[in-house]
């Protein structure tokens, strides 16, 4: 696994970026459906792809390869980190405030592989420990963790580029 995001284009707005206060000085929120933009609902649905308001839930074993796609409003000069873990450490999936199964780390148990300021809207790699340095402003994100609509199985960052060919930049 090499890549860890790949930008999109002409993809419509996912959302009204007015509707994004109502989420306001909430760390994670569960995105409501009827807030996403109909038209991405129908791309996705032309693809082969579903949309399921899921809890964020990036991995339960370190490693994985499955990708979102992050549609990032306001966070000027943030930087994506993606690491591997450090041999010989040990994790259990933790309770964190958008749900179980997710993998946390601290920074003495990874080693940093790639850092980028992401174009929005990407596909991002998240089956591997990462996170974001939000340094300037406020930040939203919208996370869509698309489906398979014929195995209802979470989806490679590969597969996803390849169904997104003619979006990738």
């Amino acid at each position: 696994m090499k890549e860890y995001y790949r930008p999109l284009k002409n993809l419509p707005e996912i959302t009204d970026p007015t509707k994004l206060s109502k989420y306001q000085g909430m760390v994670y929120s569960g995105f409501n459906i009827n807030d996403v933009n109909p038209e991405i609902i129908s791309l996705f649905d032309k693809l082969g792809l579903i949309l399921q308001r899921a809890i964020h839930t990036d991995s339960t074993v370190s490693g994985e390869d499955f990708a979102k796609v992050n549609w990032v409003y306001g966070g000027q000069g943030s930087l994506m980190k993606w690491y591997k873990q450090k041999p010989n450490i040990s994790k259990t999936t933790s309770s964190f405030p958008h749900g179980p199964g997710v993998m946390l780390y601290t920074e003495d148990e990874v080693e940093l592989v790639y850092s980028t300021e992401l174009p929005s809207p990407s596909i991002v790699q998240v089956g591997i420990p990462h996170d974001v340095v939000n340094p300037l402003e406020e930040r939203y994100c919208i996370s869509i963790i698309p489906f398979s609509k014929e195995t209802n199985n979470r989806i490679s960052i590969d597969q996803l580029s390849k169904i997104f060919k003619d979006y990738l930049v």
